[in-house]
């Protein structure tokens, strides 16, 4: 990234590809490690797939004996993660002169 920030360096065809080479050779040693390691943990939840509404699950010495989708309305479809409400910055400034007060 730091070599194509450089001006001019895209226009360098040799560069250009050696740049290409080595983030795709890079990210795909990231990956073999990843599985590497991944091997290498004993925890059941390595390795789930990532979901909303679907992950995967892990249990151990369990019974899993059901397993409910939250019931419409337990969340807010704006808002499905939960995160607060982001604080303008009056907002702030408000309650910073009312603490000094």
């Amino acid at each position: 990234d730091h070599l194509l920030e450089q001006g001019g360096s895209a226009y360098d065809p040799v560069l250009y590809d050696f740049i290409n080479d080595v983030r795709s050779e890079q990210q795909a040693e990231i990956r073999r490690m990843d599985a590497g390691l991944a091997g290498l943990s004993q925890d059941p939840r390595n390795g789930l797939s990532p979901a909303f509404r679907d992950a995967g699950e892990a249990i151990s010495n369990l019974d899993l004996v059901a397993s409910l989708p939250k019931p419409p309305g337990f969340f807010d479809t704006e808002n499905p993660a939960g995160l607060p409400p982001e604080v303008s910055s009056e907002d702030s400034d408000d309650a910073n002169e009312s603490e000094e007060a």
